[in-house]
């Protein structure tokens, strides 16, 4: 169901039944039982103070959080489903938009990946004030806009269910009523909005109530009556008083991620340079360095196959951690984009920028550095590109794996290091020892070496091939590897 379709009637089913859910998450247990329902319609207000679990509630309804059992229904269909990536947005704690896209490209963005029309992101513009800021970079804007621009990124195409996690804490008063304007307008017109907060001034701003400590609900109730039933007119004193009394693969969204990544790195010439530029420079180091043409051609080669490789893969190999760190990840996995439509769509945007990369590096190794080659030029720069896209692989695969940014750093001794000892550059490989040649076997840095090094010496078209095929082959594991191993769910 496209999530402009949405029904003109409300139906009285809730929007959100959990039963019985049990959640661990960080080693320690969030939920133990937990049973709750969201009415359909108007602003739901899930309150309580930091570490309650409303977070991890929300990720469970959106469908990114593990659970270990229990049933949770979201709009009829089970929670995490496909169809329901149409028809459920959410709003993470931060500002999860792409600071370096402008308002318009994000906006963009997320409505090919959702299905929105063009004419839906004028809507939006206008729906969260932003339409004079449509051009401006989101690192440009102040902390308030930014905000809008994330809520304007959920309510893409009209969504069903709306989960927005404290979405006004820390805003001035002025930005929080203008963003609650918003709010009733989209429960005006059918959403089902879910709002949580530690602020509980916000729970007399919704239709209903649900309280939260310590993982559990500890009342499902209405503004109205939480104050009369605790006898007071202050929400903070009336919480504490209740407490004390009751102790698949998509080309258009692999397009649309490649073009967003592709205008990101627009937005960013120093990594254009690190790109185009480093690997060349390394080459010309090691020309400047052996002066004496006979050795420069000896180990040229080998040089020109391991700097883009090198520079590929540190490029590459953060490239979803940045996801995680400034939250997009997580929205991005709870819209309909597949893990091999992000993935995908990275590899197809770092690939067009290692194909430009490796023909600047052969051009530069053969025209400036003088390396001599007996073979033709083109296949030299396809063996480059291949080569180049093997680091890119092999960086989204320790992307994907990795968890924090130190653990991408430990991958290059495991990745790429024990390559470039065994790939021939120090030692050819048929003078190693038969254990360290039958390793280096089983290292596809080895073979684009070996592709390079026929190329450079005039070999039949087998010899080249034959290596690169293996290259090629890796290079396909890896990126489908880092598709697999990028969880929709986290633990």
């Amino acid at each position: 169901m496209n999530r402009g379709s949405r029904a003109a009637t409300v139906s009285p089913e809730p929007a959100v039944v959990v039963r019985d859910l049990r959640v661990r998450r960080g080693g320690r247990t969030v939920f133990d039982g937990l049973d709750l329902e969201v009415a359909r319609g108007g602003v739901t207000g899930l309150m309580g103070p930091s570490g309650c679990g409303k977070t991890t509630l929300m990720r469970t309804v959106v469908g990114t959080q593990r659970v270990r059992s229990g049933r949770v229904t979201v709009l009829g269909e089970q929670a995490g489903t496909p169809a329901l990536r149409h028809r459920v947005a959410y709003d993470t704690q931060s500002a999860s938009v792409y600071s370096d896209l402008t308002v318009e490209q994000n906006l963009r963005y997320f409505a090919r990946l959702t299905g929105a029309s063009r004419a839906d992101v004028g809507r939006v513009l206008d729906q969260v004030n932003l339409r004079d800021q449509a051009s401006r970079r989101v690192d440009a804007l102040s902390g308030g806009q930014a905000s809008r621009v994330s809520l304007g990124v959920a309510i893409l195409g009209r969504p069903e269910l709306v989960v927005l996690d404290e979405p006004t804490v820390g805003l001035d008063p002025l930005l929080r009523e203008e963003l609650w304007e918003v709010f009733r307008s989209l429960t005006a017109e059918g959403a089902t909005l879910v709002v949580s907060s530690h602020v509980m001034d916000e729970a007399l701003r919704c239709d209903r109530l649900l309280l939260m400590r310590d993982g559990r609900l500890v009342a499902d109730t209405t503004p109205e009556r939480l104050l009369s039933e605790t006898r007071t007119s202050d929400p903070d004193r009336a919480f504490l008083a209740l407490i004390e009394g009751g102790a698949g693969l998509s080309p258009t969204r692999t397009f649309a991620t490649a073009g967003r990544v592709l205008r990101q790195l627009g937005h960013d010439p120093r990594s254009i340079v690190l790109l185009l530029v480093a690997p060349s420079l390394l080459v010309g180091l090691f020309a400047w360095l052996f002066t004496d043409t006979t050795v420069f051609d000896g180990i040229g080669p080998a040089i020109l196959a391991l700097f883009p490789f090198v520079v590929m893969f540190l490029i590459t190999s953060v490239t979803t951690l940045r996801e995680r760190r400034s939250g997009t990840l997580e929205r991005l996995l709870s819209t309909p984009i597949g893990r091999f439509d992000l993935i995908f769509g990275y590899a197809f945007a770092f690939g067009l920028a290692a194909v430009a990369q490796a023909f600047v590096t052969v051009l530069f190794a053969v025209y400036v550095c003088g390396l001599d080659i007996e073979g033709p030029l083109w296949t030299l720069g396809l063996v480059a590109v291949v080569d180049a896209l093997l680091g890119t692989a092999l960086g989204l695969l320790a992307s994907a794996f990795a968890r924090t940014e130190f653990q991408a750093v430990q991958f290059m001794p495991v990745l790429v290091f024990p390559q470039i000892i065994l790939g021939g550059l120090f030692m050819p490989r048929d003078q190693m020892p038969d254990v360290l040649y039958a390793v280096s076997d089983w290292l596809p840095l080895s073979h684009a070496i070996d592709a390079v090094n026929a190329v450079a010496a005039g070999d039949p078209a087998w010899d080249v091939y034959r290596p690169l095929l293996v290259v090629a082959a890796f290079t396909v594991g890896a990126v489908l590897l880092a598709s697999l191993t990028l969880r929709r769910r986290t633990p």
